[in-house]
């Protein structure tokens, strides 16, 4: 793009003097500069239309036409509906062992079982916490590295939309000066020809 731009400025100050065109071609290449800075900035639009998914002239002009008030009253309907989500729930059951007689062996083995029931109980829910807080590790890891790359995405989509198009603009701001000064100063110009 470097290269284009310094080619069209030598030839847009050297190709009218060393043809001798007169204050006429002054004005022609000041006006092929100006359409040249116009296509620049218009790029620059179209690219940052695409960076952020914007639509082109067109979708945009057929947009703003299916918005237009409508000549003939239009009929609006209203609705409302209600929805209850179906009740979630958990249970937990347990089973305890009761003494077969009034014993002191019977009552001391169902306390034994009944400890042993409990432990298993808490061992069991820990489990099912240890497990549970596992799947919430995972899932906020997930959730942080989906947060980080959308945030770069972002970050990028930005850096592009500000900078991205600055060598552009620049050249075109060049065009567009070098063509109205190629036009404005053409009689002032084509004097100074031999």
């Amino acid at each position: 793009m470097a290269w284009f731009f310094a080619a069209t400025m030598i030839l847009s100050l050297l190709l009218p003097a060393m043809l001798h065109w007169g204050e006429a071609g002054f004005r022609l290449v000041g006006l092929g500069l100006q359409a040249l800075g116009i296509c620049a900035v218009a790029w620059g639009i179209h690219e940052t239309r695409l960076l952020f998914d914007r639509p082109g002239v067109f979708g945009a002009m057929g947009g703003w036409l299916a918005r237009r008030p409508r000549l003939s009253g239009r009929v609006v309907s209203v609705g409302a509906s209600l929805e209850f989500s179906s009740v979630v729930g958990r249970g937990r059951a347990h089973v305890t062992a009761n003494p077969r007689d009034d014993t002191m062996a019977a009552r001391v083995d169902a306390l034994e079982k009944n400890v042993k029931l409990v432990h298993d109980r808490i061992t069991g829910l820990g489990n099912e916490l240890d497990d549970q807080g596992r799947e919430l590790r995972e899932s906020l890891e997930q959730e942080r590295q989906s947060r980080t790359k959308e945030t770069g995405q972002l970050r990028a989509r930005l850096e592009a939309s500000e900078t991205g198009g600055l060598h552009l603009s620049a050249i075109g701001a060049a065009w567009l000066l070098t063509g109205v000064t190629l036009s404005i100063a053409a009689p002032e110009l084509s004097r100074w020809l031999p």
